[in-house]
C-alpha cells in the first residue's frame, strides 16, 4: 500500500528540524519516484520546501502513518542523539541523520525557502530603522544577536539556560561596539531585554528573513547558527555545553573555551551521552547538564573577544562584499511554480 512512499519523522528543537534538510534532499534524490511524507515539531521550518511531497504537524500528524508509515519499509524515525558517533562529536548531526535513513549527505548546505514576501517584509524593515533618527544607524553595519537558545515556543517555555551569554556580558558587549556596528536582539518575547533594539518573535521564517540581509550576527549555539549555513554568511558562534564538532560550521568564527569544567561539552567524553548523564565532578554537586549551576563555560567567552571576532567579519566583508544583489551572498531558492499559486505566506508580526 505505501511502496511509493517515504515517511520521515523529524524531532528535535528548530535547528535540528532545520539540520534535517540535507537527509530530505538525499532521499528525494535517491528516491525521486517516491512521495515523501514528513512530519515535523516545526512544520513553519519546512514550509515551501520543494524536496517534500506532504509536510504534517507532529503534534496532530493526521493520516500520516496510515498514510506513509504502516507497513511501509521506508519509514524512517532517526534517533541521532542516541548515536555514540554524534554523542562523541565524531560525526556531524548532519551525516549520523543521513546516515540513519539510508543516505549520504552530498554537502552541509541546508534549506530554508522563504517567498518573496517574507524577504520584502525585511527589506521594508531595515529600511525603516536606517531612516528612524532615533536608532542613528547611519552606514553602520546591522548585526543580529542572539543570546539564548533551547527556548519552546510550543508550549512557551525555557528548556535549558546553559547556552545562555550572561546578561552583564552582553550589555558590556554592546557598549564596546555601540559606535561601530548597530545591534539588534533576536529571540523569543519570553526573553529579557539586553538594552538595545529588539526583534522579538516566534516566528522563526520572519527570523530567517532579517538574518538574510543583516550583515552578520553573533550567537550561541542556536537557530542563527544554522541559518548562517543557510545564507552562507559569515558571523560569530560562542559555544558552551554543547559539542561544536558536532554542529558547527566551519566557515563561522566558533569560540569555545576548552577545560573550563572537567566535564565539556556536558557529558563527555569520561561520561558518555550529554544531555542524559549526571554530573557530579564539576565542583557543582551531582546535578543534570541540562541545569548545571555554574555556567562556567559562557562566562569564560569574554566580551571584548566577541566584539573583536565580530569586527574581524565585518571587516573581511568590506574587503570581499557580497556578489550579489542584496540577497546576502547567496541566491535563495523560492519554489516559482509554489508562489505562482498563491501558497506564498504573510509572517508573523
Amino acid at each position: 500500500m505505501n511502496e511509493d512512499k517515504i515517511g520521515l519523522i523529524v524531532e528535535g528543537g528548530i535547528g535540528d528540524n532545520i539540520m534535517y534538510t540535507p537527509a530530505i534532499r538525499a532521499l528525494k534524490k535517491k528516491y525521486p519516484d517516491r512521495k515523501l511524507g514528513v512530519a515535523c515539531v516545526y512544520p513553519q521550518v519546512l514550509h515551501h520546501n520543494p524536496h517534500i511531497d506532504e509536510l504534517f504537524d507532529a503534534r496532530n500528524p493526521l493520516g500520516f502513518f496510515e498514510k506513509y508509515c504502516l507497513g511501509n519499509k521506508m519509514a524512517f524515525h532517526p534517533q541521532p542523539y542516541n548515536s555514540r558517533l554524534y554523542a562523541y562529536g565524531r560525526k556531524h548531526f548532519i551525516d549520523v541523520v543521513c546516515e540513519q535513513c539510508g543516505v549520504e549527505a552530498d554537502n552541509h548546505k541546508l534549506d530554508f525557502f522563504l517567498t518573496e514576501y517574507e524577504k520584502e517584509d525585511a527589506i521594508d524593515f531595515y529600511d525603516k530603522i536606517r531612516k528612524d533618527e532615533q536608532f542613528e544607524i547611519g552606514d553602520k553595519p546591522i548585526v543580529l544577536f542572539q543570546r539564548s537558545a533551547s527556548f519552546d515556543p510550543v508550549n512557551h517555555r525555557k528548556i535549558i539556560r546553559l547556552k545562555d551569554y550572561p546578561m552583564t556580558y552582553c550589555k558590556k558587549l554592546c557598549e564596546v561596539l555601540k559606535d561601530k556596528i548597530h545591534i539588534i536582539q533576536t529571540g523569543f518575547p519570553e526573553e529579557p531585554q539586553i538594552g538595545c533594539p529588539t526583534v522579538f518573535s516566534h516566528d522563526i521564517r520572519r527570523v530567517a528573513a532579517l538574518f538574510l540581509y543583516a550583515d552578520s550576527f553573533i550567537t550561541v549555539d542556536s537557530n542563527l547558527g544554522h541559518l548562517s549555513a543557510i545564507y552562507d554568511k559569515k558571523g560569530v558562534v560562542m559555544w558552551g555545553r554543547t559539542n561544536p564538532h558536532a554542529f558547527k560550521y566551519d566557515h563561522n568564527i566558533n569560540i569555545f573555551k576548552e577545560n573550563t569544567c572537567p566535564i565539556q561539552p556536558c557529558g563527555r567524553p569520561e561520561g558518555g551521552f550529554f544531555d542524559i548523564m549526571i554530573a557530579d565532578d564539576c565542583n557543582q554537586g551531582p546535578h543534570s547538564p541540562w541545569d548545571c549551576p555554574s555556567n562556567k563555560c559562557m562566562y569564560a567567552i569574554q566580551p571584548e573577544e566577541v566584539a573583536s571576532a565580530i569586527l574581524s567579519v565585518i571587516e573581511e566583508k568590506k574587503k570581499d562584499p557580497d556578489p550579489t544583489n542584496g540577497d546576502g551572498g547567496i541566491i535563495i531558492n523560492v519554489d516559482k511554480e509554489k508562489a505562482e499559486n498563491g501558497l506564498e505566506e504573510s509572517p508573523t508580526s
